[in-house]
């Protein structure tokens, strides 16, 4: 059953990498650059420069700010590149009879709350009160709250109000 399975989606995965081609094969600008398009192709350099540096490279630094230019989507993309390579947990030290063996993944957690956080904040001007507002409204707000001691609880409440 497995390799039924894997033999389909690797057909699936072969016919869409021939759709993919012949799409890019009919596009006009193929016609004009084929040379450095196969070699692309050929090489698997996705991450070229431009069709006139197509040998030379980008760094993800240089490509991330290419989605919309602001910074906060450079730095968020870049924090989720951990969970892409499965870094994100790699170096947790897993105690199962340790009170602490979550925390890291709590910060975790907080961290990526306030990375999304800025995203929204800066990226679509949403106001940092509605944010907090609907967010603690909310199941997840409420179970995050679980997780903090009261006088960490009372500081933060005492440091958003009007």
């Amino acid at each position: 059953m497995l390799q039924k399975t894997i033999k389909e989606a690797t057909t699936n995965d072969e016919k869409a990498i021939a759709f993919c081609l012949a799409n890019i094969r009919s596009n006009n600008l193929y016609k004009k650059h084929n040379t450095e398009i196969e070699y692309l192709i050929n090489n698997k350099k996705w991450n070229y420069i431009s069709l006139e540096k197509y040998k030379e490279r980008n760094t993800w630094g240089k490509m991330y700010p290419l989605i919309n230019g602001k910074e906060s989507c450079s730095v968020f993309i870049s924090y989720l590149s951990q969970f892409v390579h499965g870094l994100s947990s790699s170096n947790l030290i897993y105690e199962v009879n340790n009170n602490h063996t979550f925390n890291e993944l709590i910060g975790i957690g907080i961290t990526f709350l306030g990375k999304i956080n800025d995203f929204a904040q800066n990226d679509f001007n949403i106001d940092k009160k509605a944010l907090m507002h609907n967010f603690f409204q909310s199941e997840f707000g409420k179970v995050h709250l679980s997780y903090v001691t009261p006088e960490y609880l009372e500081s933060f409440l005492e440091s958003i109000k009007p």
